[in-house]
């Protein structure tokens, strides 16, 4: 290959010192080495491995360069990783698995049990595999894939904590039916958890409705009933009886009735007779009888029979009794005649009745109550303590008046004005159960504090009840472990820690020892105790200790401890790479072995040993526009200028034209400029005659079409009605012999050019028209096309050479006195009364007809 140098590279330029069969060339005015396939750098020092983008070498791993540079490396891979180029990754399978290749990738082959991409995974992390039931804890096996333990939450029972707890209570056991876990009540208590009693469950409340049922001492003991007013027994099912008139109440066949003394009678014992009626002859012994046998006589019976027994005795004739308009006895009381029939009759009143005619009521007033009269009424006047029409309500029976609180029952005192007995509900206690009963748990007493009922809790539980302990609050176990309550509640609790950590409380971290290393606990921390050659956290990392040096632990790390002149984190580093002696820019070569002195190799303008000598171009630069300072022989000797593309001068302080089209760059008062040949021009001579105005040849608005070469001459291509090389020549041909002067055919004097050419518009002869300076319109025929009193020779033929059908022009050039005619006809056309002779002042001229190529 010939390499041509440019003109303006300097003999001074160095050679490139190109290594590894690199062969240096010309590249835009340098010399620079051209790199065989695998070699790269300036000088192709440098192979697949010193650069970034072509090390075939994964991430992390040591490219090894074969024995010759272009040779495919080898690859050293860093732990974990394989493959020819260290890009495949080696599954660190754990608990057994094997790596296996699948697909074109390494994984593990986990065996039973164990999951991940590691095989690291047991039933317990694994959602879908995890035999304890949602919310329980999973505690693998001492082995990862033997059966876990599972660790239930309060309430769930089972291997596998998926069965409930019953909170049974009242001694009922818990019992498995179909299944399903229920409480088997003992008798007499009730609902789910056996929680209930008789009282509780209204089909087994043996109170009768309306009686407040007190539970015995044990739920399951007969329960005490406390009677509504008005109704007794053992469970209230009985109605007391008010007996009247000194009777007593006696149970009869199960039921409770009054037993009436001698001359009372009715239900209560509220009827009496009068004695003098009693003992009368036949008939009213008669009734005596009849009333002591009949003791459950109904009232109005009596009257009936009273009636017909007086009526027997007194035969003679009727009284006021009879007759129901002369009864003085007020409605539903009984008439009885007197001893004669016209004696004053008495009436027996009805009861709630009183008065000689029993016409007032009487007031049934309970407890003690007199009956007075008030504004003609009669009313009860009750005594302290009760109330009601009949005072027969007690402060248990009024609501405003109830001193129970918090739906607790009144229970009457013996008389009904005492004070009554509050059963509290459930919850409350106090005389009158308006104070709140804590159900303090695990021991706690009620006290009083600021007017309010609290738990006392006792050491290690809390909340408001005392029933939470310390795995509720203040969960001593960390890091997510479940804390496992003591025996009792406050007890210490265990704590059942997650995989990955360790200790009392679940607060240490196990570590994953690699290679070896084994846990141990240093200062109440557990750490990996690594084995030699390894270090790091988890012992994981081993150091690969270049050029003699030995790895030592330093504060609990392992460094590589680097010989003399070796440096970096693996010693594999000389004072080239880190320490560079050599100044300059120069370039250093270490020695033989890494820590000898290495050599520096000089810059162009420098010197010594370390190349920390220095010349003008280091300094005082003369080179300008970027342009290359070569040092003289000697630092001091005046340097060479290597310029850039596109200047030049001993000091490449000059800018080199781009002359074109063969012209030379000269110095014109000291600028160079381009000396431009013979029609060319422009700064750079680079534009021909047809580029410049000035220069350009072709007239009359004609093209200029540049010559083959830029100095040729050009080409002009006329416009219609020029001709000649340059288009400088007329396209007529003029006649020596004739002018052209048509008479119109009709004159009128009318100075309106419009109406002249409205005229001519609807005259079919009229070709065109026009007025002349004195104000007559003229009318003319073909061949006249065009006529106008215009002496300007230009505008005529602008005229006909716009005009298509314009064959051939009549003027004059008169100053005062002129015209232009336009002819659709050819000269020899013209009719003869048309020409005249020839003057200098006229023009007479046919358009030529051009032809491609002429």
């Amino acid at each position: 290959m010939t390499t041509v140098l440019s003109p303006f590279v300097s003999f001074l330029e160095l050679i490139p010192d190109c290594q590894n069969g690199g062969q240096f060339v010309a590249e835009d005015g340098k010399l620079k080495c051209s790199c065989p396939s695998k070699t790269f750098g300036d000088d192709c020092s440098l192979g697949v491995c010193d650069v970034e983008s072509e090390n075939p070498c994964a991430s992390g791993s040591t490219c090894i360069p074969g024995e010759n540079i272009a040779d495919v490396p080898n690859c050293v891979c860093t732990p974990g990783t394989t493959g020819k180029y260290c890009n495949e990754l080696i599954p660190d399978c754990q608990n057994g698995g094997q790596f296996v290749a699948e697909d074109g990738k390494l994984k593990c082959s986990c065996p039973s049990k164990t999951f991940g991409d590691d095989c690291s995974l047991g039933v317990c992390d694994v959602e879908s595999e995890n035999p304890c039931a949602s919310g329980s804890t999973c505690i693998p096996g001492e082995n990862i894939a033997d059966v876990p333990n599972c660790v239930c939450t309060p309430g769930t029972t089972g291997k596998y904590c998926n069965d409930t707890i019953k909170d049974c209570k009242n001694g009922a056991e818990q019992k498995e039916v179909n299944g399903e876990f229920i409480c088997d009540c003992v008798a007499g208590t009730f609902g789910d958890d056996c929680s209930l009693g008789v009282c509780d469950v209204e089909s087994e409340n043996p109170c009768a409705s309306g009686s407040t049922c007190i539970p015995g001492e044990n739920i399951a003991d007969d329960p005490n009933c406390v009677c509504f007013p008005g109704t007794t027994g053992k469970y209230c099912d009985d109605t007391i009886k008010d007996c009247k008139n000194g009777a007593e109440q006696k149970e009869v066949n199960g039921e409770f009735i009054c037993d009436c003394v001698a001359g009372t009678f009715g239900d209560d014992c509220m009827l009496y007779l009068k004695p003098s009626l009693i003992f009368t002859p036949q008939p009213s012994d008669y009734l005596y009888t009849y009333l002591m046998v009949s003791n459950n006589i109904a009232f109005d019976d009596v009257k009936g029979i009273l009636k017909k027994m007086l009526k027997w005795n007194h035969l003679q004739g009727l009284g006021v009794c009879d007759l129901e308009s002369e009864n003085p006895c007020a409605s539903g009381s009984t008439c009885i005649p007197g001893e004669n029939i016209a004696d004053d009759p008495n009436c027996v009143c009805s009861p709630g009745t009183t008065g000689k005619y029993c016409d007032d009521t009487i007031k049934d007033c309970k407890n003690g109550a007199e009956q007075k009269e008030v504004n003609g009424e009669f009313i009860c006047d009750c005594v302290a303590g009760t109330f009601g029409d009949d005072c027969s309500l007690g402060v248990c029976d009024v609501e405003s008046e109830n001193p129970c609180a918090n739906g607790s029952t009144c229970i009457p005192g013996e008389n009904i004005a005492d004070a009554p007995r509050c059963v509290c509900s459930p919850g409350t206690t106090g005389k009158y159960c308006d104070d709140t009963i804590k159900d303090c748990k695990n021991g706690a007493e009620q006290k009083e504090v600021n007017g309010e009922f609290i738990c006392d809790c006792v050491a290690g539980t809390f909340g408001d009840d005392c029933s939470l302990g310390v795995c509720d609050v203040e969960n001593p176990c960390a890091n997510g472990s479940t804390c496992i309550p003591g025996e009792n509640i406050t007890d210490v609790p265990n704590c059942v820690c997650l995989p990955g950590t360790t200790g009392k409380y679940c607060d240490d971290t196990i570590k994953d020892c690699k290679n070896g290393a084994e846990q141990k606990e240093v200062n109440g921390e557990f750490i990996c105790d690594c084995v030699a050659g390894t270090f790091g956290d988890d012992c994981n990392t081993i150091k690969d200790c270049k050029n003699g040096a030995e790895q030592k632990e330093v504060n609990g790390e392992f460094i590589c401890d680097c010989v003399a002149g070796t440096f970096g984190d693996d010693c594999s580093l000389g004072v080239c790479d880190v320490e560079n002696p050599c100044a300059n820019g120069s370039t250093c070569i270490p020695g033989e072995n890494i820590t000898d002195v290495p050599n520096c190799v000089c810059l162009p303008g420098t010197t010594g040993k370390y190349c920390d000598g220095l010349g003008v171009c280091d300094v005082e630069n003369p080179c300008a526009n970027g342009s290359t300072c070569i040092p003289g022989k000697n630092i001091t000797d005046v340097p060479n200028c290597v310029c850039s593309p596109g200047t030049t001068g001993k000091y490449c302080d000059d800018t080199i034209k781009d002359c074109k089209n063969g012209a030379e760059q000269k110095e014109v008062n000291g600028e160079f400029i381009c000396d431009c040949v013979a029609g060319t021009f422009g700064d750079d001579c680079s534009l021909g005659v047809c580029d410049v105005e000035s220069e350009n040849p072709c007239a009359n608005g004609s093209t200029c079409i540049p010559g083959e070469n830029i100095t040729d001459v050009p080409n002009c291509v006329c416009l219609p009605g020029a001709t000649g090389k340059y288009c400088d020549e007329c396209g007529y041909n003029y006649s020596n012999e004739t002018d052209l002067f048509p008479i119109p055919y009709m004159t009128e004097t009318l100075c309106d050019k419009a109406k002249c050419d409205a005229n001519c518009a609807i005259d079919t002869k009229c070709s065109c028209a026009t007025v002349s300076g004195d104000g007559v319109c003229q009318l003319y025929e073909t061949p006249v096309i065009f006529v106008s009193y215009d002496a300007n020779e230009d505008a005529c033929f602008e005229r006909c050479n716009a005009t298509s059908e314009c064959k051939t022009i009549g003027l004059t050039k008169k100053e005062k006195i002129g015209y232009c005619f336009l002819f659709n006809v050819t000269l020899d056309q013209i009719p003869v009364g048309i020409k005249m002779s020839k003057t200098d002042e006229s023009i007479a001229a046919e358009k030529r007809i051009r032809t491609h190529g002429t």
